[in-house]
């Protein structure tokens, strides 16, 4: 069942929520946004997707960071 709230999405990504949790069959807020053709073209899909491409970058952006610390340092 997916809830279509826009607002329960924007108070998450208000609060702080990481974008990018997943559940245990590894699916993400945003996975479950996709699959809802009530919540694919509002602000708040745009929003959720905006977020979760910066965490997703910030991740890969950290992890690269640390590996060339450790090679170069």
């Amino acid at each position: 069942m997916f809830n279509n709230s826009e607002e329960i999405i924007h108070t998450l990504l208000d609060f702080g929520a990481d974008p990018t949790m997943q559940d245990r069959d590894g699916m993400m807020a945003l996975d479950y946004a996709e699959k809802n053709p009530e919540l694919t073209e509002t602000e708040s899909y745009e929003r959720l997707s905006e977020k979760t491409e910066a965490a997703i970058f910030n991740i890969y952006a950290t992890f690269i960071i640390k590996n060339i610390e450790e090679i170069f340092f």
